[in-house]
């Protein structure tokens, strides 16, 4: 039976977006976005992925480390991480979760927040649009006198009173404004891990 790739001859996926439940990824049909939840089995999150950005992604088992027993990690180039396997729980019950470093997979299929913003764009706008409980500063490793930024985008509300979303990095760049560095989700608000 052949893949979701070989008979997707003409619609590709052109967008994955990263929100506090899930990724949604946009194909270059205009069909309805695919929605891969993080209550999704892991590898079948990955197989689905995989299948929809046409590309394989490299696994790897990392080390334990302070917030988590080693772990599975699956990368698709520099863009996107799917991570399982991780101590300590996700929130909402989630079995993995997105990284983001990087602005594409395979070239061509860009990884972005909810909001449309991409690594190595402008972050501006989102840390504008974002509530100033939701975000903090600390000193700049790259830009002297700068500050950095980390925020929250896309929050749930638990019942139980604690929040999750997506968590974002913005960096200062020389000459002034701040770039997305990262984003990860999800992730507890004021986490710390």
């Amino acid at each position: 039976m052949p893949s979701i790739t070989e008979t997707r001859a003409a619609e590709h996926a052109i967008a994955v977006r990263v929100g506090a439940r899930g990724l949604t990824v946009t194909m270059s049909d205009d069909a309805s976005p695919v929605e891969i939840p993080f209550t999704m089995d892991p590898e079948s999150a990955v197989t689905r992925l995989s299948d929809l950005v046409g590309s394989a992604p490299e696994r790897k088992t990392t080390e334990a480390n302070n917030c988590s027993a080693p772990f599975t990690q699956q990368t698709w180039g520099d863009g996107l991480t799917l991570a399982y396997g991780q101590s300590g729980g996700l929130p909402g019950g989630a079995r993995f979760d997105a990284r983001v470093y990087g602005a594409e997979i395979a070239g061509e299929v860009r990884v972005e927040t909810t909001a449309g913003a991409g690594v190595g764009e402008s972050a501006d706008a989102i840390v504008s649009a974002t509530a100033p409980t939701l975000i903090r500063e600390s000193a700049s490793d790259d830009v002297p006198g700068a500050t950095d930024t980390y925020l929250y985008y896309d929050i749930v509300n638990e019942s139980g009173g604690e929040s999750y979303g997506a968590s974002l990095v913005a960096k200062s760049v020389a000459g002034g404004g701040r770039v997305v560095a990262s984003f990860l989700a999800p992730y507890w608000v004021e986490g710390d891990c």
